[in-house]
């Protein structure tokens, strides 16, 4: 029996953020692997456990007092400057107990931590429990993607932009207005990608064990952490169910994300600004849907000035629906890191992909094969137009389609990840073969 924790700051379901698509797909996989009994999920803070899976046991670790947070603030990271923000910000000593405490009451054989944000509190372990496999779920390397943020984030397009995204729930609210400010948004992008870079690379060597979504940052990781093994764990996406409507390329263009995210929400920000009225010029019946939460007053604006062409949708729980009906998805960021799920998603679905090269790094797209790839947006409607054509929408959708079933369904990545969580194929194997028994 091989018993699995994940420790997390966010809850993975509902789904509703690439985030969460991210982890609940490796709570899939764990849960086939080891059996779902064997899975524990211990959950850091007041996230909201809405949907939650009766199967899957679920452990809440409060967080510590705002002002306790504060204080970590001024102690850690600028008196010390040992930790991140996003460190501090969750760092109490109690805190530090209740998890430890958490870990030694349930005894796991394997820990899979959530970021720099969680592994700082287990930073001795491995020396204590050597026994025990730690892994460090890094997500991307997020000081490359604050150092894009810090150059990415000037022009008119970013007022529509809060800096703080999903995690200002996390920031006591004497602190929100300061990191909001337009003056101070690059420094402090500047100030954390340099101490995020020190601890992605501390953390990595103290826990030996680290997964990566975007393959072309593995390397840089290795090499700069040479003693710790980097392994890439690609976001896996369950197969659509919904068949793709044969008239889809009359249908709707999507531009799908969390819009407080601020690289999405800059993404549509420019898309609206720069691309929109060549769109109107060349294809007055085009209509555009933006599909996210939480978008700033400053956004929703500029989606109702270019109604009826665009509309802000909001957040929709299953995309199946609309995106079997779409002609393509725009995915117009050109800021942050990582693989992006809304481009994973398009080709699950065999959904045209119109993209910069940002929207598809780290996802193994041939441009003029498995979609239509420009860094300038001003190209985007004469792609549109391209994609009205109902023999090449069909050509794309079937590459696409196929690109996703080679390399990011469940028999393509599932092996990964018992290499990068349970230590080697083989203990994937001896786990599955016990839950089955």
């Amino acid at each position: 029996m091989t018993r699995v924790v994940f420790v997390s700051t966010i809850f993975p379901f509902p789904s509703d953020s690439g985030k969460k698509t991210i982890i609940a797909g490796f709570m899939r996989f764990l849960a086939q692997a080891v059996g779902p009994r064997d899975v524990t999920y211990v959950l850091l803070g007041d996230a909201p456990r809405l949907g939650q899976d009766p199967s899957l046991p679920t452990v809440r670790i409060p967080l510590g007092p705002p002002w306790r947070r504060l204080a970590s603030v001024c102690w850690h990271s600028l008196l010390l400057r040992r930790k991140s923000l996003q460190e501090s910000l969750l760092y109490t000593p109690h805190a530090r107990q209740r998890l430890l405490a958490c870990i030694a009451r349930l005894d796991p054989d394997i820990v899979i931590l959530d970021t720099i944000r969680i592994a700082q509190f287990f930073e001795a372990e491995p020396g204590t429990a050597p026994r025990r496999r730690w892994v460090l779920y890094m997500e991307d390397l997020l000081s490359l993607r604050y150092r894009t943020l810090a150059r990415g984030l000037d022009g008119p397009a970013a007022a529509a932009v809060d800096p703080l995204g999903a995690f200002a729930p996390a920031v006591p609210a004497p602190l929100r207005p300061l990191a909001r400010a337009a003056g101070l948004r690059a420094w402090l992008y500047r100030f954390e990608a340099s101490r995020v870079a020190r601890s992605e690379r501390r953390l990595a060597a103290a826990l030996r064990n680290v997964s990566l979504v975007n393959g072309e940052e593995v390397a840089l990781l290795a090499r700069q952490v040479p003693d710790a093994t980097v392994l890439h764990t690609p976001p896996c996406l369950p197969a659509p169910g919904v068949r793709r409507a044969d008239a889809a390329h009359h249908g709707p263009f999507l531009i799908v994300g969390t819009l407080d995210y601020p690289p999405n929400a800059l993404a549509a920000a420019e898309f609206l600004t720069q691309a929109m009225p060549a769109v109107v010029r060349a294809m007055p019946q085009a209509r555009i849907k933006i599909v996210g939460k939480r978008a700033s007053g400053t956004l929703a604006a500029l989606c109702a000035r270019w109604s009826p062409h665009v509309e802000l949708v909001g957040y929709v729980p299953d995309l199946s629906g609309l995106m079997a009906s779409a002609a393509a998805m725009i995915v117009p960021v050109r800021i942050g890191s990582g693989p992006k799920l809304k481009s994973l998603e398009a080709l699950a679905h065999g959904l045209p992909l119109i993209t910069t090269r940002n929207g598809v790094e780290g996802i193994d797209v041939v441009p003029d094969v498995h979609g239509l790839v420009s860094d300038d947006l001003g190209t985007f409607p004469a792609f549109m137009r391209r994609l009205r054509e109902p023999a090449t929408n069909r050509a794309f959708s079937r590459q696409g389609r196929a690109l996703f079933e080679r390399a990011y369904a469940a028999d393509a990545v599932h092996p990964l990840y018992e290499t990068a969580f349970l230590g080697s194929t083989q203990a994937g194997a001896r786990a599955t073969a016990a839950a089955v028994e």
